[in-house]
């Protein structure tokens, strides 16, 4: 509406607040601190204020989303260690008789723990990329068919179209995640490998 129009309306010849929209979100805080200073510099009583200032319904839902992220993380984590830990295991007790046979070879505990620490992290380098690489598909996958459909937030009449964006940085924190989550646990069994007697090693059937 034209401000002339929209005081008739309401019945006053006043401003209560003008809002600016930015095509980058990100220089919300840039432009303020700019704002802010002209503001003094011409002596204008105003107050500024940013929309995070003003979006406390936002924060708590970022909140309640970062802490489902987070409880998602560690039960991944969790069923990641115990499958690699399962998967160890079992090939300690496949593998007892060579085991038992390295080491009558002259090779040391250190040597076996060594063994099963690089199968636990080729685990997790093969793991990494493999997963790495079906998360950058998916997100094309999902943006080449139109992107994820959001309904209308509170207060809004008009949903909105999320396409996904692939991040380098959290890219390598999905992939070093995974490979020192299965070095990690990879440590119980290798320990457990290393501490085999030779004799009922090789006695193992």
């Amino acid at each position: 509406l034209p401000l002339p129009m929209a005081q008739q309306l309401i019945q006053s010849d006043r401003v209560d607040k003008v809002v600016l929209l930015l095509k980058e979100t990100e220089l919300t805080d840039l432009v303020a601190r700019r704002l802010h200073a002209e503001l003094n510099r011409a002596g204008l009583p105003l107050e500024l204020r940013r929309w995070t200032d003003l979006a406390s319904f936002y924060h708590r839902v970022v909140r309640v989303y970062d802490g489902m992220y987070q409880f998602v993380k560690v039960v991944i984590a969790l069923i990641v260690i115990l499958s690699i830990m399962n998967t160890l295991m079992m090939a300690i007790f496949e593998r007892t008789r060579e085991i038992g046979t390295l080491m009558a070879l002259g090779l040391g505990r250190r040597g076996i723990v060594e063994l099963f620490l690089l199968e636990g992290l080729f685990i997790g380098l093969v793991g990494g990329i493999l997963g790495a690489a079906a998360g950058i598909g998916t997100c094309h996958l999902v943006n080449a068919f139109g992107g994820i459909a959001i309904s209308p937030p509170p207060g809004a009449s008009r949903g909105y179209i999320v396409f996904l964006n692939v991040v380098p940085r959290v890219l390598l924190f999905a992939f070093t995640s995974s490979v020192l989550t299965a070095l990690l646990s990879s440590l119980y069994p290798a320990f457990r490998a290393s501490r085999m007697q030779v004799v009922e090693a090789l006695r193992y059937t």
